[in-house]
């Protein structure tokens, strides 16, 4: 698992491998988010070195890229990335179009005009972008915190390949039946829903369990809705560039009167959970060699019962109430055990309560952010201190980090 060093922003990656001396190439490789406020070239240059950890094809493959949410320093390498990688199964939250055009236009920060069509209609932004090869866009829901995401854990079929597995599920409304149908008029191979509480998983070996805060399904107001869906629908079928400028000023002039701040398009970030399925064991490996020279390493799997990581991209953890439902939705099994966790929003004191690390306590703790940036730095004192005891580590713009762990699936 790999934390890349791209300053004020977030860039995770992960590969696994079938044996315990690292060969030359990983059977399945995943990124979560690929963005920062800092420079871009930071972003270039580590999927650049991500690329040599594929082998170095023209376009190896990513078996799945996840997108926490829409905010620039999140997705502002995903263009790039895009372009670079083959990209099997995209995972995005979904998002009604209202909440994705409060993004675009509710929080008063400027959005650039090709960020601006990726998160109104992501997957027409993605069809349209020449050189891009995604298979599978899937759409994960949030909802029903109950719904469990467990299945079959102890199937393994040696003489097939490890295939990720995703539980698909209907959509529930017209505009989601209407996101899917979109798969086939763009011209991606597929696009799907998440069934809620579903999961992707390589059977028998690993498994990904995206979570949603169950908040953001809260409507505003019904004048409210039926105006933005009106003019979302307009813009949608514009006919030409000069309506669509003229639908997308009277949208922002609705959506800035509506929202205000960045709290309701960061409670839309996607925690991911990503695990094995197997115990971790006691060995000796070649584990600690870091991915480069300013990754620092990492061997943690001699002293944890579980290798997994848990992902928050900027989700909010603030309440004592919001954790309990991350806890309820990934269950005993897998929090029991938390290996190396994100901090959300690069340490950010909004979105953390106190006494937070000690109810996870994780084996690593992981603040990627900017410490100099400016007036703004990150993370946050409180936070620092409150994940002291439990290895915290910066990624910042110079350094990254490298962890590996084993794992047995017999």
């Amino acid at each position: 698992m790999n934390f890349h060093p791209v300053g004020q922003g977030l860039y995770a990656s992960g590969h696994l491998y079938e044996e315990l001396h690292m060969p030359t190439q990983p059977f399945f490789s995943w990124v979560y988010d690929c963005g920062t406020l800092s420079s871009n070239a930071l972003v270039n240059n580590a999927s650049k070195l991500l690329k040599t950890a594929l082998g170095g094809a023209a376009k190896p493959r990513l078996g799945l890229v996840v997108i926490s949410h829409f905010d620039k320093d999140h997705i502002s390498g995903l263009v790039n990335l895009l372009l670079n990688f083959h990209v099997e199964v995209l995972l995005m939250p979904y998002l009604v179009p209202w909440q994705r055009a409060a993004i675009v236009f509710g929080n008063g920060v400027y959005v650039s005009k090709r960020d601006r069509a990726f998160i109104l209609d992501p997957v027409g932004a993605i069809a349209a972008m020449q050189g891009v090869q995604v298979d599978h866009i899937v759409w994960a829901v949030a909802g029903d915190q109950n719904a469990s995401p467990d299945g079959d854990d102890n199937f393994v079929n040696r003489n097939e390949p490890p295939v990720l597995t995703i539980d698909e599920g209907a959509p529930e409304d017209d505009w989601q039946s209407w996101e899917v149908n979109r798969g086939s008029l763009q011209g991606i191979a597929k696009v799907s829903m998440l069934r809620p509480g579903g999961r992707l998983c390589i059977r028998g070996i690993w498994e990904f369990v995206p979570y949603q805060d169950a908040t953001i399904k809260k409507k505003p107001d019904a004048s409210f809705l039926a105006d933005a869906s009106a003019k979302l629908e307009w813009l949608l079928k514009a006919p030409c560039e000069a309506f669509k400028d003229d639908v997308l000023k009277r949208l922002k002039a609705l959506y800035e009167a509506r929202f205000v701040g960045s709290k309701q398009r960061n409670i839309i970030s996607m925690f991911m959970y990503a695990g094995s399925l197997g115990a971790a064991r006691m060995a000796r490996c070649g584990c600690t060699i870091p991915m480069a020279a300013n990754y620092a390493p990492i061997c943690v799997f001699h002293h944890f019962d579980m290798v997994n990581v848990i992902y928050t991209g900027d989700g909010y953890l603030d309440t004592p109430k919001r954790l309990s439902s991350l806890f309820k939705h990934l269950g005993a099994r897998r929090m029991q055990h938390v290996l190396v966790f994100q901090v959300m929003h690069h340490g950010a004191h909004a979105n953390w309560h106190s006494g937070l690390a000690h109810s996870i306590r994780p084996g690593v703790s992981v603040f990627s952010s900017d410490p100099t940036r400016g007036d703004r730095p990150h993370p946050h004192k409180p936070v620092e201190l409150d994940f002291a005891a439990y290895s915290p580590r910066q990624v910042d713009r110079f350094k990254g980090l490298s962890l590996a762990g084993c794992f047995s699936v017999n």
